[in-house]
């Protein structure tokens, strides 16, 4: 029954409404009985509509926040019904292309559970209606943005604002190269990437199951397989660039590459990597980007070589965020390219890459709408800026903390260096001096010279970092520790910190 309604709408108007809209008249078609995803995109698939199985879930999650729709139950058992403003912007839409449904036993919004309005909906008035586009007239793709923008001439950013940002990346990127811990950070760095890059897409996964989903493959049982291929998507992209920083290539086969990454499982294979072929709407925006693949492909190489060209990496870093957003080259998944893409530079230059950790979340969709339509730059190269400040400092602060070092583990030179430990301490107490550690141990250890080199430095550090909390270590007494401490100090050497 519900299919046979859907088909009153001839295939030329279909193309003349959003998926919103057709999602709505859907479920108002449907009601009372709330419909799954799976159903609904039969129900689009029948009108001739190509949504891929993320498109779908984010144009629903969109209307519920909006108030729209209702949704009832979780993961793959989730329903959506219809709310009182929802059926309004149902109705409009289909007084937009001259169509009517069947009439149908409506209640009314007073009744309980009443989730549609009744008949009278019709005479609703254009205020009702969430559409904040509709007022505006489209805006076309800009060419002249890209056609005017001169590597390193022009400048988002204020030298203020760039020297900031050189001071975040090289403090957290130079710390980490010069002490080692970049495996340590770059594990971390794929867990925020991969969890405030999905959240931004609607993703329903908390931080800490996509830490298990990241770290272990643990899919949490009561999120979708969507939301789970989604953010191991984002682990495999952010891992291939960090493990290929130093040789990395901005073109269109790397943008292409990493959409296809990022959309393994998503959408259909013939869609991944390739340019769209499809109109595209966007959600509360009069934009309408380009249609046809050939000015897809021009312009995809034309932002590729100008980034190249680019030497300061922040600049070109929102660039790449912005334009690829603002391209829309992919059916799907093009902010998600944005984001990944926009690292390059980063990485490439020996930056912190950014995160999106901490980013608000209105602000950057707002931001890309506003860019859409007018090519204003200030909301998201503001959002840009506080993210970036953001989700840099757990990172700095996990390079510059001297005891996350990391320490290579070698069984049989720790037995030796806390029996030499062992040997000084005791020998210290009982001669009531100190004594070096290269006179006690040099010739005496039965290492090969390298070896006992590196004995010698480790008992060295040992010993200045003695305290009485350490005694059961070194198999020594209480006394024996305090001792020696006491002679460090009369000896003028505090413990180090």
């Amino acid at each position: 029954m519900l299919l046979a309604q859907l088909t009153l709408i001839p295939p030329k108007f279909v193309k003349m409404l959003s998926h919103e809209q057709l999602i709505a008249i859907t479920l108002y078609g449907r009601h009372p009985d709330d419909i799954a995803q799976g159903e609904l995109s039969q129900a689009l698939t029948a009108m001739g509509v190509e949504i891929s199985r993320t498109q779908l879930w984010r144009v629903l999650s969109d209307l519920n926040s909006s108030g729209l729709i209702t949704q009832s139950g979780a993961g793959r058992w989730r329903k959506y019904g219809l709310t009182n403003k929802g059926a309004r912007f149902a109705l409009t839409g289909m007084q937009e292309v001259g169509v009517t449904m069947p009439p149908k036993n409506l209640v009314t919004p007073d009744q309980a559970g009443a989730g549609i309005l009744d008949n009278r909906a019709e005479q609703a008035g254009p205020e009702d209606i969430i559409d904040p586009a509709g007022g505006r007239p489209p805006v076309e793709y800009n060419f002249a943005f890209l056609e005017r923008y001169i590597p390193n001439q022009t400048n988002f950013f204020s030298d203020a604002e760039i020297s900031e940002l050189l001071n975040i990346g090289t403090r957290a990127s130079g710390s980490i190269a010069a002490n080692g811990y970049f495996k340590r950070i770059s594990e971390r760095l794929t867990i925020d990437f991969a969890f405030s890059s999905s959240k931004l897409e609607g993703n329903e996964y908390d931080y800490l199951d996509t830490e298990n989903l990241v770290l272990w493959n643990e899919r949490a049982e009561d999120k979708s397989e969507v939301d789970a291929q989604m953010i191991l998507n984002h682990k495999d992209a952010i891992s291939y660039l960090l493990e290929n920083h130093e040789h990395l290539e901005l073109n269109p086969f790397m943008i292409r590459s990493l959409h296809a990454q990022m959309m393994n499982g998503l959408i259909h294979e013939s869609m991944c990597g390739t340019p769209r072929s499809l109109n595209v709407n966007i959600r509360d925006s009069s934009y309408r980007p380009l249609r046809f693949p050939a000015q897809l492909d021009a312009e995809l190489a034309k932002l590729t070589q100008k980034v190249q060209q680019v030497t300061n990496p922040f600049e070109a870093s929102l660039l790449l965020l912005v334009h690829l957003s603002y391209l829309q080259y992919f059916v799907d998944g093009n902010k998600r390219v944005g984001r990944i893409s926009s690292n390059i530079p980063l990485f490439k230059n020996g930056m912190c890459p950014l995160s999106f950790m901490g980013i608000n979340r209105t602000e950057y969709h707002r931001g890309l709408r506003t860019f859409y339509e007018t090519n204003d730059l200030s909301i998201v190269k503001k959002t840009f800026l506080e993210a970036y400040r953001k989700s840099n400092e757990i990172y700095i602060d996990m390079a510059e903390n001297r005891y996350l070092q990391e320490v290579k583990t070698d069984p049989q030179m720790n037995r030796h260096v806390l029996a030499w430990v062992k040997s000084i301490v005791t020998k210290t107490v009982e001669e009531g001096a100190l004594l070096d550690p290269a006179d006690e141990i040099a010739g005496k250890s039965g290492l090969g010279p390298a070896q006992e080199g590196s004995l010698i430095e480790q008992v060295r550090s040992h010993l200045q970092h003695i305290s009485v909390i350490k005694c059961l270590t070194y198999r020594l007494n209480r006394d024996q520790v305090e001792s020696f401490l006491e002679i460090r100090r009369a000896a003028n050497l505090t413990p180090a910190p």
